[in-house]
């Protein structure tokens, strides 16, 4: 079957096509209604009348966007690579994640082995936070290292 590619793409629905970005909008909808209404039954919204509307209007738009990743069929979309694990960026990207992994055991094994031996202790929440910083960073590092060179 031929599908035609256009800009914002098609869901398969029944035996015939719709645009993506109508079912994502019809459905971000009630969606954004139910989590205005989830916020206010949590006792986040203190002025129903006025919070739900907005809290349903301020989620509106993300919502729309997930529902929209979630239903477009990639072979409607106009621009969409047909392999897109195959791209230049794909492979820099893993790259990177393998060789960011490797710091992080290794810093993190030096930093464990280094307080072990000094008797230093630290709050659990700030270890955490310089591990996810130490993988963001050397991640991004790394990325720009790998893009720069094979670019």
């Amino acid at each position: 079957m031929s599908t035609t590619r256009t800009t914002w793409g098609r869901v398969r629905f029944g035996n015939g096509r719709i645009s993506a970005l109508a079912v994502a909008a019809v459905a971000g909808a009630p969606l954004a209604l139910g989590v205005a209404l989830a916020a206010w039954a949590l006792g986040t919204i203190d002025h129903p009348a006025i919070g739900i509307p907005v809290f349903a209007f301020m989620t509106y738009f993300p919502i729309v966007g997930l529902v929209f990743a979630f239903v477009i069929d990639r072979n409607t979309l106009s621009g969409a690579p047909k392999n897109p694990d195959e791209s230049i960026e794909s492979r820099w990207y893993d790259l990177a994640a393998q060789r960011a992994f490797l710091d992080v055991i290794l810093i993190t094994g030096v930093a464990l082995f280094i307080m072990s031996i000094a008797d230093l202790e630290f709050d659990a929440s700030w270890a955490l936070i310089g591990v996810l910083t130490l993988a963001a960073c050397s991640f991004g590092i790394r990325y720009a290292i790998i893009m720069r060179r094979e670019a």
